[in-house]
């Protein structure tokens, strides 16, 4: 069997002012023969938490990675064979604390990264960072956060 690929996904650590771990995903393709493979694929159905205020990692997927794209229950033991795929993403960890606590700079890291996204940055963190120089843009990142603060508090 081959691992064709193994890297960590972007925007699936759960947001916090702890980032959640980032989940890994594989691909096997089965080079020979036959092969039956058990896996256990937890968290799809119930995401991991976060703890104090942060958010919820991603889930896990599985499927067989042929024309149907089938997806495979979270604990199965199937059979496999020659040239044939899997695919399984981990679920990624929730976040610890409040994401608007997490400080711009390591956001901005984050984004370099290629830990979460800009987008994510500015929906889940309030954080504002320019995707091209990674700059933070501190004036909309604290009106930013700003109207998300007094949104909550009404």
């Amino acid at each position: 069997m081959s691992s064709r690929q193994e890297q960590a996904e972007s925007d699936t650590g759960g947001a916090g002012r702890f980032r959640g771990g980032m989940a890994i995903e594989r691909e096997w393709t089965l080079l020979e023969g036959e092969a039956d493979p058990l896996i256990r694929s937890d968290r799809r159905d119930y995401l991991p938490y976060g703890l104090s205020g942060g958010q919820s990692g991603s889930s896990s997927v599985l499927h067989a990675t042929d024309v149907s794209e089938t997806i495979l229950p979270v604990m199965v033991s199937t059979r496999i064979n020659k040239n044939e795929h899997l695919y399984h993403r981990q679920p990624g960890t929730g976040g610890h604390g409040n994401p608007f606590f997490r400080d711009p700079k390591a956001i901005a890291w984050d984004v370099r990264n290629d830990r979460v996204s800009a987008q994510t940055a500015r929906e889940k963190y309030g954080v504002v960072v320019d995707p091209v120089s990674f700059e933070v843009d501190q004036q909309a990142t604290q009106d930013l956060r700003n109207r998300f603060t007094s949104a909550h508090q009404e």
